[in-house]
């Protein structure tokens, strides 16, 4: 059974169809499922190698599963676009991308594992220890498709670390923008309390304080608020 793969970009998702085979000496059965046709190349690849339809049916299969392990490419591809769009907004725009780094990292493990279990089968095809059905010639083959699967596999791995790494940077711009309106907000604060003291201090009214009597000093005060506040 096989995972075939396609991206949605507007969803930012990974969709995935069934793909089964029955392979015997004489037979190779494949059923697929979904509205897709994963399998367009499948048949090309076998008209362009004649000689392979010579090892009978495990080079269907061989076809088969080169034909889906190549369009997890352009899915990884995808993938990539979407990661750097979230670091450019991290770095570049500021904007808070907590959600939608969580949302391609669950499609990311989604994506691991269609992908994990193939390389396990893929190896054992490949092995000079394979069932006797299989020729030298195609365990070649196998082992092509095997070590584009093991790339693609360490690519997946790798953008796996990247969103790890945009979230904890994400996370640290959040951190910055919140002290920055900290910041602000003590800066402000401290410029509202000279006022706050000057305009308290003298609305005691105390019988015998010194300015009380004095008729320049309601302007004085004013002005002695919007001097400091706009030191400040």
């Amino acid at each position: 059974m096989l995972k075939a793969a396609t991206y949605d970009d507007a969803r930012e998702a990974v969709d995935f169809d069934e793909i089964q085979m029955f392979a015997g000496p004489s037979f190779a059965v494949v059923i697929r499922g979904g509205a897709t046709n994963h399998l367009e190349g499948a048949r090309k690849r076998l008209a362009d190698r004649p000689q392979l339809l010579e090892q009978g049916p495990i080079a269907v299969v061989w076809a088969v599963l080169d034909t889906v392990v190549d369009a997890y490419e352009p899915v990884l591809d995808a993938l990539e676009r979407d990661i750097e769009d979230v670091e450019k907004a991290i770095f570049e725009e500021g904007r808070d991308q907590t959600q939608r780094i969580y949302f391609l990292r669950r499609e990311l493990g989604r994506f691991f594992r269609a992908v994990h279990p193939l390389l396990n089968a893929l190896q054992e095809l490949g092995r000079d220890t394979a069932k006797p059905e299989i020729t030298n010639p195609m365990r070649e083959y196998f082992r092509d498709v095997g070590d584009h699967l093991h790339r693609l596999a360490e690519e997946l791995a790798m953008q796996r670390d990247a969103l790890d790494g945009a979230l904890n940077a994400n996370l640290g711009a959040i951190s910055v923008r919140q002290n920055d309106i900290v910041r602000k907000v003590s800066g402000w604060a401290a410029i509202g309390i000279v006022p706050t003291l000057i305009a308290s201090i003298y609305g005691m009214n105390f019988q015998h304080m010194p300015e009380l009597g004095w008729q320049h000093g309601y302007a004085f005060a004013l002005a002695l608020m919007v001097s400091v506040c706009a030191v400040l």
